[in-house]
């Protein structure tokens, strides 16, 4: 293992060294020069002695636990030591401390009380060729005087990327996930006397995404560098995704561990084109007509205006059914009402009453399993356990290799069930319902489906659908444009999963008639027939879409 000074924190405890004198400190004034050199004169960057560059910044809270902005004014011993000026403030007062403490990078948002510095890890990190990740570690300071020597309190991945075919390949950027240890998001960092520990929020990200790389990959390795958390990384716990520009790889680590300030080098050689080969994407939708409303569409927009994707959707389809009432069927060796596959083709083939759940896991792989549980019929929802059934059973009876992966969607909230249960009601149960999956399941992502249609129906686009709120009926999305309004949706989360430069917004799609027939929808909701829109209504469609997207990834990372 090399040593690497610069570091990031996660859920998990890092510990460093941190040495001082005397009995209590006494804080200097503040706006006087701060000189910080390293606690580890030996530690590395990127294969380099680690050193200061002018354009580094600092968070010193010093007497009265303010965040005050520090830059590097002048440099010494080739960069090793650096005097740090003062260059503003922000937030308000609070209780005075006894020391000075520093944090790298800086963090306007930072805040201390006591001996404890609350500050953020971001999970999307942007590759530099000139600076690595060095804008993403994290080292703090304490001390008695204006003296600071930076301690490290993360660790590093440093990928090794070469290819031996002649095959022109382009890494676009590199995704870490972890099935057991938060990556990123809030932290805070216990600078006591006995050492520094610092731990990522409970409900931190568990992925962090290295983008902006597009290397041309050689015969010469080169190194890509993300900061991630110090600690112990079971077997197969940590799934690292190689995005190229022809496509992906997906492979999972051995385990592995990490002290403060040490690089683990994972390699990786491209030798044929299965090594980069296209994006695939292949999940079982497990749901009832709701689950249709949304993902109808997605075959026939990924076939026809996303092929980076090789994708293989599949839904079971049991109208109106609850996950109690999907786990009494499945454990009864009942049928779907509706089976549909769609394996790279923009249009589904339907088998009705013909396939069980056992026999659909005997004779499909999937990568993703999403179930959507039925709310509307809910009144109330106190645990997952029909949920958490409805997977064991489908991990039980898998025989497609590897286990997939179990997310959750978040449905259209229509239904108005009496005077009791308006639109609002409904939703309100609906979003709650999905929190508490999301708290007590293992689902670890979220398709949010209905935070667009509830946004959609305070928009013009509530001018849709026989029934004025874009549907048919009171409960679906009518076919047409309020049902590609989820599509959309999907769409947004397939480009996040896959890390890919495309939105939907400018997308030119318009569904018509001829559109609809050929797509074969499974248990269409048609009404009086499919919406078309207009060339404004689409537009602000994708907008909705777009931030309802958002507002489920804020969603998710809340309540996981």
């Amino acid at each position: 293992m090399k040593k690497l000074l610069f570091a990031v924190t996660t859920a998990l405890l890092f510990f460093a060294s941190c040495t001082e004198g005397g009995d209590e400190p006494t804080p200097q004034n503040v706006k006087g020069d701060f000189i910080a050199s390293f606690a580890d004169p030996n530690a590395t960057f990127d294969g380099k002695v680690a050193a200061w560059s002018e354009d580094d910044c600092l968070t010193i809270f010093s007497k009265n636990a303010q965040n005050f902005k520090y830059q590097v004014k002048a440099l010494s011993d080739g960069g090793a030591t650096a005097t740090f000026g003062y260059v503003s403030a922000t937030g308000s007062n609070s209780a005075a401390i006894a020391s000075n403490f520093a944090l790298y990078p800086y963090d306007a948002d930072a805040t201390i009380s006591g001996n404890t510095i609350t500050t953020k890890l971001a999970a999307k990190q942007t590759y530099s060729s000139t600076k690595g990740c060095r804008d993403y570690a994290l080292m703090v300071a304490k001390s008695k005087d204006k003296n600071l020597a930076m301690t490290n309190v993360g660790a590093f991945l440093e990928f090794e990327i070469s290819k031996t075919i002649a095959d022109a390949c382009t890494l676009r950027g590199i995704k870490i996930s972890s099935a057991a240890n938060r990556l990123a998001g809030s932290v805070t960092i216990d600078c006591g006397s006995e050492g520094y520990t610092a731990t990522v929020a409970s409900n931190g990200s568990k992925e962090i995404v290295l983008s902006g790389v597009n290397a041309k990959i050689t015969s010469e390795a080169q190194s890509f560098y993300v900061a991630i958390p110090a600690g112990n990384f079971p077997k197969n716990s940590v799934t690292v995704t190689y995005v190229f520009a022809e496509g992906e790889k997906a492979v999972k680590l051995p385990a592995f561990s990490l002290t403060p300030g040490a690089v683990k080098t994972v390699t990786h050689q491209i030798n044929n084109e299965m090594d980069y080969g296209k994006r695939s994407l292949s999940i079982l939708f497990v749901g009832n007509s709701l689950t249709q409303d949304g993902i109808a569409y997605l075959p026939y927009m990924l076939k026809n205006y996303y092929p980076g994707v090789d994708f293989k959707i599949y839904m079971w389809y049991m109208g109106g059914y609850t996950m109690e009432q999907q786990y009494s069927n499945f454990t009864s060796s009942g049928v779907a009402d509706i089976f549909s596959v769609a394996e790279n083709n923009e249009s589904w083939t339907n088998y009705s009453k013909s396939m069980t759940m056992k026999s659909v896991l005997e004779k499909y792989k999937f990568d993703i399993v999403c179930m959507q549980e039925y709310f509307n019929y809910k009144t109330s929802y106190t645990d997952c356990k029909d949920w958490n059934n409805c997977r064991n059973f489908i991990l039980e009876h898998y025989k497609g290799g590897n286990d997939p992966e179990f997310i959750s969607l978040l449905h259209a909230p229509l239904r108005k069930e009496g005077a009791a249960a308006d639109v609002h009601t409904v939703y309100k149960r609906t979003k709650d319902g999905n929190a508490l999956i999301l708290k007590t399941t293992v689902s670890d992502d979220l398709i949010p489906f209905g935070i667009a249609v509830y946004n959609a129906l305070s928009t013009d686009l509530n001018n849709l659908g026989d029934l004025k709120q874009l549907s048919p009926d009171g409960t679906h999305t009518q076919e047409g444009l309020p049902c590609l309004l989820q599509t959309y949706v999907a769409l947004e989360w397939v480009f996040d999963r896959f890390d890919m430069d495309e939105t939907v917004k400018g997308n030119p799609m318009r569904m018509t008639k001829a559109i609809y027939d050929r797509i074969k929808v499974p248990g269409a909701n048609l009404g009086s027939g499919v919406v078309t829109g207009t060339d404004a209504q689409y537009t602000l469609a994708q907008d909705v879409a777009i931030k309802a997207y958002a507002e489920g990834k804020k969603f998710l990372q809340e309540n996981l």
